[in-house]
């Protein structure tokens, strides 16, 4: 399983790219100068069902399993299929379940399905008990902080900055734009 501790988001690459293919990853390190298997896996930031029709470039998360390896990319940027693209440090961000919509879990483990395995999801768009993917309400209401006027997905909602700065005072180098190694321009 790859580190969360190194992972980079690549922007603007190439939607020809193909991040499950292992010689696409091979190809990736060789051209920029990476040892092989230094990228332990890749993945689409979004899912592809969710581009338009157009795109051309998407977001991709890549997993390395070295710090300096991460390092160097963060410095020098990306080169995929001959063009040199943007590469920041993956940020850890509190997770939310998309069944209840509160934070603290993933799905996979919402107390309300072990509990009620029939249980009604929360829209996070409206904070009613239907599917978000059904939702027809024009009005945003945040499950978390109860206020309307925002999506319980909003990254300005107050709950959500305050799940997110008590993670970074949990992990402090979460917001270092580096990964930590020995070296001291990563601090």
């Amino acid at each position: 399983v790859a580190s969360r501790d190194n992972e980079i988001i690549v922007h603007f690459v190439p939607v020809t790219f193909e991040p499950g293919n292992s010689d696409s990853l091979r190809k990736l390190e060789e051209m920029n100068g990476l040892a092989t298997c230094s990228i332990s896996k890749a993945k689409w930031a979004k899912s592809i069902q969710n581009r338009s029709a157009n795109q051309t470039v998407a977001s991709l998360l890549v997993y390395l399993t070295d710090p300096n390896a991460a390092n160097t990319l963060l410095v020098s940027g990306v080169l995929v299929e001959g063009k040199r693209v943007q590469t920041a440090k993956a940020i850890k961000e509190e997770t939310r379940c998309y069944h209840c919509q509160t934070f603290g879990h993933m799905t996979n483990g919402c107390p309300r399905l072990k509990q009620d395995g029939n249980d009604v999801p929360t829209c996070g768009k409206c904070s009613e008990r239907h599917h978000t993917r059904e939702c027809v309400s024009e009005t945003l209401k945040c499950t978390n902080c109860k206020e309307e006027g925002h999506a319980s997905n909003d990254r300005t909602c107050p709950i959500f900055i305050q799940k997110c700065e008590a993670l970074n005072k949990r992990s402090p180098t979460n917001q270092l734009p580096y990964f930590p190694t020995d070296e001291n321009w990563t601090w």
